[in-house]
């Protein structure tokens, strides 16, 4: 019997990836390059937001330090005007995304939209020949995945993933340790989260609020009536939509991961539930549920884990378990944390070497991309590879069963029934209907 590994986290045993976290132990910090280049001229990008909720607001402000938000768009009348006025100049206003993306006053869109619409808005986009930045997970479907993995970027656009653990100092530093081989070759890996929180429905039914266009907002999703809830952001909860720590987390853990490992999750990928789903499948994760990936080509096994509640206050991240040892970290995005033998070892390569595509700012990686003909440090098909795994992952766990997904054909192997559930196609939703890659 294959032997369990488990593991043990403790504060004490973490840095965060700070100048003072390091010194504490009489380390050097870690060089970082300056955040924007002075010869290289942003002024003529100019951007438009898709999605004003607090993270397009967040987004807005960021962007907007290095150059002008010349647009705005949302489904909802009163979040258009709110964001229009943080911004510098008088900005466009938009309902509909499409009359955006027309607009000859933008080069580039950021979208910060529910996970419903960001691989349709992405390539829609590149249909209109624009820049994008797209948080992720990079889409909901495998269809969608399909569609941006097989994507032939027209023009030489910059498109770039919001996967913000790229930009973060302690991902960098992990990223070394595990490419020179400080834990020799990886054999498994452990992914965890806490449970997602059960999705609850307003208690009461509630009228559409005035200049929200709903069924803008749901898109490609089935119809349903006005869910305050829902649309406050409890769709992040319902697997129709958001699926959960599994895809919001598991697809920057898993992009996180090709960069270390230096490939892309390829060929065939074998995905099996271990622990029940426990209540509905539409409430996101059970108390408690663990599914194995086993990644074929890379000769690795993967384990997701939810796991209950910590005090602590990163209760989510990754541990990869190698021929020589072992290296675990803590979150996978803006507040990463690492053990300090990550930070203590010499590094054969120089920290300015070009292979390791690592960037403090991502935002600003994708504007210096945009402004130099190069290409942004996180790729599309990097993001979009990632949330076909944990979306392959989220269907074996409806499904309740062992399921192989290939790469090569974007398909499951020997599975029809599998293979009908890929785009999660409404019959008669003009919005659902699979989205070709631009050519």
């Amino acid at each position: 019997m294959e032997p369990t590994i488990r593991f043990v986290l403790k504060r004490r045993q973490f840095l965060k990836s700070t100048a003072a976290g390091i010194a504490l132990l009489g380390l050097p910090e870690i060089a970082r390059p300056a955040a924007t280049s002075p010869e290289v001229d942003l002024g003529g990008i100019s951007l438009g937001v898709i999605g004003l909720g607090p993270r397009g607001h967040f987004l807005l402000e960021q962007f907007q330090k290095h150059c002008p938000v010349r647009a705005v768009c949302d489904v909802h009348r009163d979040r258009i005007g709110a964001a229009a006025a943080r911004c510098s100049g008088e900005p466009l206003c938009f309902g509909d995304y499409r009359e955006m993306l027309a607009s000859k006053e933008i080069s580039g869109v950021v979208i910060a939209t529910p996970d419903n619409w960001h691989a349709r808005m992405t390539l829609d986009a590149i249909r209109a020949g624009k820049h994008v930045f797209c948080e992720t997970p990079a889409c909901r479907t495998l269809g969608e995945a399909r569609s941006l993995i097989e994507l032939k970027n027209p023009g030489n656009l910059k498109i770039q993933a919001g996967c913000q653990g790229r930009a973060n100092s302690a991902a960098f530093a992990a990223c070394r340790y595990l490419r020179e081989g400080q834990a020799g070759k990886i054999h498994t890996v452990r992914l965890w989260s806490a449970a997602d929180e059960p999705f609850k429905p307003s208690a009461e039914h509630s009228d559409t609020p005035p200049g929200l266009d709903w069924p803008f907002w749901l898109g490609p999703l089935k119809p349903r009536a006005f869910d305050a809830a829902l649309y406050a952001g409890g769709w992040r909860w319902v697997a129709e939509i958001g699926g959960g720590h599994l895809v919001s987390r598991g697809s920057q853990l898993l992009t996180l991961l090709q960069w270390f490992l230096d490939r892309e999750l390829d060929g065939q990928i074998e995905v099996e539930p271990v622990l029940g789903l426990g209540g509905e499948h539409n409430h996101g994760d059970a108390p408690r549920s663990e599914l194995t990936f086993n990644f074929k080509n890379a000769g690795i096994k993967c384990v997701w884990e939810t796991k209950p509640k910590s005090d602590e206050r990163i209760d989510w991240g990754m541990q990869c378990i190698g021929a020589k040892g072992q290296f675990t970290m803590l979150g996978g995005s803006e507040d990463c944390q690492v053990s300090h033998e990550v930070f203590g070892y010499q590094p054969a390569k120089a920290f300015m070497d070009p292979s390791w595509a690592f960037a403090p700012d991502l935002r600003l990686n994708w504007l210096q991309s945009i402004a130099e003909a190069k290409q942004p440090t996180m790729p599309l098909g990097l993001a979009a590879r990632a949330a076909a795994v944990v979306l392959v992952g989220k269907l074996a766990r409806q499904l309740n069963r062992r399921l192989v997904w290939d790469f090569d054909g974007c398909q499951f192997v020997n599975d029809p029934e599998a293979n009908r559930l890929r785009q999660d196609a409404v019959g008669g939703n003009p919005w659902a209907d699979e989205i070709k890659p631009a050519r």
